[in-house]
């Protein structure tokens, strides 16, 4: 019932024609070590106050290894972002706390590993993996195929 009622805003009820067009004069990405960085332009609310912010969406070999010379200087605070896939993503306010997280143990299994030795699970003895045998049983490389010259066709030259 009320899901299908119509809901119409009109965006110059809410931000004037000069604040439009000063956002969409804004960077959408920036060039930090011959590639493009996507930004993303967001407010935080900071002692009761918002604050315009950017976000740069980094690659991670760059966020590991970026220094804040090598960083753009824009208009307002930046803060960072790593996208990890299906692990999540990792923020930081600031270049340095992105560092430290990055080099923290993102899953639970690295922060037990981290903790000290562990009996069993992923990897441990008697479990399979790379190296055995494959499809069929043949081992790694698939089918074998007999030494006897034989018994295959000569080549064609």
């Amino acid at each position: 019932a009320v899901r299908a009622l119509p809901l119409r805003l009109d965006p110059r009820d809410f931000v004037s024609e000069a604040q439009r067009v000063a956002a969409r004069a804004l960077p959408q990405e920036v060039v930090v070590r011959d590639r493009g960085v996507a930004l993303e332009y967001d407010q935080e609310l900071t002692e009761g106050q918002w604050q315009p912010v950017v976000r740069l969406h980094l690659p991670e070999k760059m966020a590991r290894t970026l220094v804040a010379e090598e960083l753009p200087a824009l208009d307002r605070p930046l803060r960072f972002v790593v996208h990890r896939g299906q692990r999540g993503a990792v923020h930081g306010a600031t270049l340095e706390a992105l560092q430290e997280r990055l080099d923290a143990p993102y899953t639970e299994a690295e922060r037990w590993e981290e903790a000290g030795p562990r009996r069993g699970g992923r990897g441990g003895p008697g479990r399979g993996g790379r190296g055995g045998p494959g499809r069929g049983g043949q081992g790694r490389g698939g089918a074998s195929y007999s030494s006897d010259r034989s018994t295959r066709k000569p080549r064609r030259r």
